[in-house]
């Protein structure tokens, strides 16, 4: 169905839909594994989004990219993509997307182990999707801060954390 839809944007030249097809089909290759692919598309789909404008979506590309990125165990280059995106959100005051970028960068910084960092991170996540009543988004953030807690030997407080999250 993407393939078809991508097809078509091609077609009837609409180049934000094309952008839109192929940041998803970024994400598909995520899920399946095919990191090398869904970088591939995802850079076309921000090449587009660069040509024709649109933050939001260009956010939302940034995302995905910092993705690929931590799945190949290459944390610099997303960290870097999760603070363009974030900069981006900020800046169309999307909180949603801010929230799951602090998350994102936060994940870095904990696999970088630079800890202080990641619980920042981490902690700016949490509040904003406390205040969005965001309960999803709250509980994932929790259990990346028991992992922070358990990375930093605080077992008792990553030990709440995931309870609050399962609760």
């Amino acid at each position: 169905a993407l393939q078809e839809a991508l097809s078509i944007a091609k077609k009837t030249e609409n180049k934000s839909l094309e952008a839109l097809v192929l940041n998803d089909l970024g994400v598909l290759y995520v899920d399946l594994d095919l990191h090398k692919k869904a970088k591939k598309v995802l850079n076309n789909a921000l090449a587009i989004r660069n040509k024709i404008g649109g933050k939001y979506d260009t956010g939302n590309i940034y995302t995905n990219l910092g993705q690929v990125e931590v799945n190949r165990c290459n944390y610099d280059a997303a960290l870097k993509h999760s603070k363009k995106a974030l900069s981006l959100m900020k800046r169309i005051k999307n909180e949603s997307g801010v929230a799951t970028d602090w998350n994102n960068i936060g994940n870095c910084y904990i696999m970088m182990g630079k800890y202080e960092k990641a619980q920042q991170a981490l902690q700016e996540a949490l509040t904003i999707y406390k205040k969005r009543r965001n309960l999803l988004g709250e509980n994932i953030a929790r259990i990346n801060m028991g992992v922070y807690y358990c990375r930093t030997g605080q077992y008792d407080r990553a030990l709440y954390q995931y309870n609050v999250a399962m609760d």
